[in-house]
């Protein structure tokens, strides 16, 4: 009998060995063929009365590849830009979105806020986007957060414009590869029958399983290799469910902007999402303003070209972009 427990646990172990060993020989090979100068961030914090400055540094080897400052509110940690401040504003521009139009690992006069600034020198444009957050983040700074902003400015016009990327389908979702630094921030479940949401938790409370097993999983190197990447697998593979629960966040957006004018903007090289959501959009009202193609066809967000720097936009990039964003401004 013991001898067949023992026989027993040995079997037991095999894929716990055999997955073991596999792991071991991928991080050896990867440590023999890893890139020689990977990218070395560095962040030091200086708090003040109202306000955190932020100084963030890029480097690849000896070569510096960002060196930047923003300027973060103490208590919501959007991004302040003193060059963009208008002290009779003729109306609001809301950005809502990810790391794009925050300006990641660019200066103030860099950034989408100040390009559209300088179209529109009496527009107050007002930051709410945070890197690394997804729709149902967006959602939740426009509504705890608008309403107050708001008070101070009476009547003025007011304007919302949530911009999208492919790498918001696994923020929606919660993937693998997004779920740590989500886990505490909101999450709006959908409802039973798939025509609303419900009331705001966070994807730690959504998500029990992940928060337990996402962590480890994270450290695997093997199962990199594979993209293994639940519950997507690739951002192709989002399901009819959650493209609805996507086009519902940005509905609610909408909703809950009115009755001031909200559009939803798809960036440039970002084809993919756009085909996922395009059509429900469509169905549910909204207007979205489809960029996709607006600077080439073939325009993509690799590295090294003259718009994007570490997957991120320059310059050049918010520069163009800007007017395509407000046509009608001479």
């Amino acid at each position: 009998m013991k001898n067949k427990l023992i026989l027993f646990i040995l079997i037991l172990n095999v894929p716990v060995f055999f997955f073991l060993t596999l792991e071991l020989s991928t991080r050896l090979y990867q440590s023999i063929t890893k890139e020689k100068y990977p990218i070395v961030e560095k962040n030091s914090f200086q708090e003040h009365k109202n306000y955190i400055l932020r100084h963030h540094v890029g480097k690849k080897g000896k070569d510096l590849l960002w060196d930047v400052t923003y300027k973060l509110d103490i208590d919501t940690g959007y991004r302040l830009n003193d060059l963009i401040k208008v002290s009779d504003p003729s109306e609001l521009i809301y950005l809502l979105g990810g790391s794009f139009p925050f300006g990641q690992n660019l200066n103030d006069q860099e950034t989408l806020a100040y390009s559209i600034h300088q179209l529109l020198p009496n527009a107050q444009i007002i930051n709410l986007s945070r890197p690394a957050m997804g729709p149902h983040d967006s959602l939740k700074q426009l509504q705890s957060v608008v309403s107050k902003e708001a008070e101070g400015h009476g009547s003025i016009p007011r304007s919302f414009y949530y911009f999208i990327i492919d790498d918001h389908i696994g923020r929606s979702v919660g993937d693998l590869q997004h779920f740590t630094h989500l886990k505490n921030t909101a999450y709006y479940p959908i409802s039973r029958n798939g025509e609303d949401l419900k009331e705001a938790i966070t994807f730690a409370q959504a998500f029990p399983f992940r928060e337990t097993f996402f962590p480890l999983f994270e450290k695997s190197q093997f199962l990199k290799l594979f993209n293994f990447n639940p519950p997507l697998g690739d951002r192709k593979s989002i399901s009819s469910k959650d493209i609805r629960h996507y086009c519902l966040l940005i509905k609610e957006m909408r909703d809950s902007s009115m009755p001031s004018q909200f559009k939803a903007v798809f960036l440039p090289a970002q084809g993919l999402i756009y085909h996922k959501l395009s059509s429900c959009l469509e169905e549910l009202k909204i207007h979205a303003l489809d960029l996709t193609m607006a600077f080439s066809p073939t325009a993509t967000i690799a590295p090294g070209g003259d718009l994007f720097s570490d997957y991120h936009p320059r310059a050049k990039y918010h520069k163009r972009l800007a007017p395509l964003i407000f046509p009608d401004v001479p």
